[in-house]
């Protein structure tokens, strides 16, 4: 899933890739900018402090002419290192290699998927939307579940299990589409 990684050097000042080594004003304004950050903010989020497993939600970079969505993911170095941090790895995990997996799911474009992390933060979701539906975040307060919910007046079927990371996966799909094919037996059963 991993489409590309650098190392920040924080002592240098200095971005390492598999096939280049530049500063980091450099990398950030001309080679790999950020179509919604500055690099104040990519400094004080994803470059300095320490970061263990941290991932931030789907944003947009330039990468040479076309833009693409990534999700993020940092660890600090060296590893369980908290006062002495020398660099940041950073993973980059394009979306579509997500939408791709859950394109194999046959229901996946009549309903919306989302994934939220342990903070109820919406790290992707299938909508492009960065919240959840109002109302929906105060259903999900166990680790899973299975029911009956109204989407915006749409009955639909809401389905949650929660990783051992503590993320959420949300699916909300209509009943109609979940019920199809009972619907069908049900059917050819009166017929």
């Amino acid at each position: 899933f991993v489409s590309d990684f650098y190392v920040h050097l924080r002592k240098e000042d200095v971005i390492l890739t598999p096939t280049l080594k530049t500063d980091t004003d450099t990398f950030f304004t001309l080679l790999y900018p950020y179509e919604n950050k500055s690099l104040d903010q990519v400094r004080s989020e994803l470059l300095s402090g320490y970061h263990f497993k941290t991932f931030w939600p789907v944003t947009a970079i330039r990468d040479n002419a076309y833009s693409k969505n990534v999700i993020q993911a940092a660890v600090s170095l060296p590893l369980g290192e908290k006062d002495n941090v020398w660099g940041t790895l950073v993973m980059n995990i394009e979306d579509q290699q997500i939408f791709n997996l859950l394109k194999q799911i046959e229901w996946v474009n009549s309903g919306s998927m989302y994934i939220v992390d342990d903070h109820n933060q919406v790290m992707l979701s299938t909508t492009g939307e960065r919240t959840l539906p109002a109302g929906l975040n105060e259903e999900l307060v166990s680790g899973n579940g299975y029911y009956s919910y109204n989407a915006v007046g749409v009955p639909s079927m809401l389905s949650y299990t929660t990783g051992q990371s503590g993320w959420k996966y949300v699916s909300l799909v209509p009943e109609s589409v979940v019920l199809k094919r009972v619907n069908e037996v049900k059917a050819w059963a009166l017929t």
